[in-house]
């Protein structure tokens, strides 16, 4: 009897002892998180203006922006304020919206529309374009509906699930790179109809036997994911996205050699997509503008030396968006514009932080351009 009570001791004591260790560890994250600037693009030479603090403030409120991830793709959660991130009650980046007796023009995309890492929500893409608009004193209003991680698909889902209850009067999709990154992913071999059967992260994973046999990756994939984005446990989160990482960085698409048969797969996505989206413009009655983005190697401009290390390694995205030739594939798109070669002007100047996502600068220069190709179509809409 007594050997049975010193194994319950025991045990006891060492549940107690794991619980305790796990308690460090978590406390020994989150203090590290404090004390340590931890976001991509950050330390690039175009934050240096930028004090220690306010650099740890602005990572800290990118990497906490809070999503659903119950939906098939996830959506940014209403109500989020920062120094420089602001949710609105709507799910939008930016202030409240007034909707009433304005031209509503929706600005779709992934991480570098929704503005990764602006100093503002008004140095993001679309801001810029609000404020030419001001500046013309049109009674138009853009909203700024772009989602980190969003590709075609997604932001076909979120156009119906969340932005044609306010009645647009035109839409904007932003798009190239994240097909890109994500075309090896499920809901890219899915149909609409069974993309949105699933959640956020089943159909973020990679279409791989090999890949999906692993018993890591349906861990990764349970529902225990779900549990610890509920109680914000740092060290399981990062456990798991670290395993995560490790474990799907051989099937990242941008890895491979260059392949036309993946180039057409993209080409396919993209115009599939798009295609939808302009269809619905036509049903539903509003203006759709397709723009083909810029990304780091695009442009024909000499690029700074920053860039060149970022450009120097072996990945294929920027050969894949570089030679995207959509345009005879779209159906009922009749506003497509390609600006991957807009910032040729900027010879040797820093605008990239990553192989994507650009400075303020950058994002000025592409509002600038995009507000050029759509202002024609705005006025003829306001005038009718």
């Amino acid at each position: 009897m007594s050997v049975v009570v010193s194994y319950k001791k025991q045990f006891t004591f060492f549940l107690l002892l794991f619980i305790i260790t796990l308690i460090i560890i978590e406390i020994s994250v989150r203090t590290i998180d404090i004390i340590e600037i931890s976001c991509f693009g950050i330390e690039s030479p175009l934050f240096d203006n930028y004090t220690t603090l306010e650099k740890r403030i602005m990572c800290d409120e990118y990497n906490s922006i809070e999503y659903d991830y119950t939906t098939p793709f996830r959506m940014l959660i209403p109500n989020q304020e920062g120094n420089y991130v602001h949710i609105n009650s709507d799910g939008f980046r930016g202030d409240e919206i007034n909707f009433d007796d304005n031209y509503k023009i929706f600005f779709l995309g992934g991480s570098t529309g929704f503005g990764i890492v602006s100093s503002s929500d008004e140095t993001t893409i679309s801001g810029f374009i609000q404020k030419k608009i001001n500046e013309d004193k049109l009674d138009a209003i853009i909203i700024n509906a772009a989602t980190p991680e969003a590709a075609t698909v997604d932001q076909l889902y979120i156009l119906k699930e969340k932005i044609l209850k306010f009645n647009p009067d035109m839409i904007i999709m932003y798009e190239g790179w994240n097909d890109v990154m994500v075309v090896d992913s499920l809901k890219f071999n899915l149909s609409y109809e069974e993309y949105l059967k699933n959640n956020y992260w089943e159909n973020k994973e990679i279409l791989s036997l090999d890949f999906q046999n692993k018993p890591l990756i349906k861990i990764i994939n349970s529902n225990i994911i779900f549990l610890l984005h509920r109680i914000d446990y740092k060290t399981g989160i990062g456990i798991i996205t670290f395993l995560g990482n490790q474990a799907k960085s051989n099937f990242d698409i941008s890895h491979e050699k260059f392949s036309p048969t993946i180039l057409a797969k993209i080409e396919d996505n993209i115009s599939k997509n798009w295609s939808k989206v302009c269809e619905l413009g036509e049903k539903h009655g509003f203006q759709t503008v397709n723009i083909i983005q810029p990304i780091l190697g695009t442009s024909d401009r000499v690029l700074h030396v920053d860039e060149k290390i970022i450009l120097s390694n072996e990945k294929q995205d920027m050969q894949y968006v570089k030679n995207l030739n959509i345009k005879d594939k779209l159906q009922y798109c009749k506003n497509v514009f390609d600006l991957r070669n807009t910032l040729t002007e900027m010879n040797e100047e820093l605008i990239y932080f990553d192989r994507g996502h650009m400075n303020d600068i950058g994002n000025k220069i592409v509002a600038e351009k995009i507000y050029e190709k759509v202002l024609p179509l705005v006025m003829k809409d306001i005038q009718k």
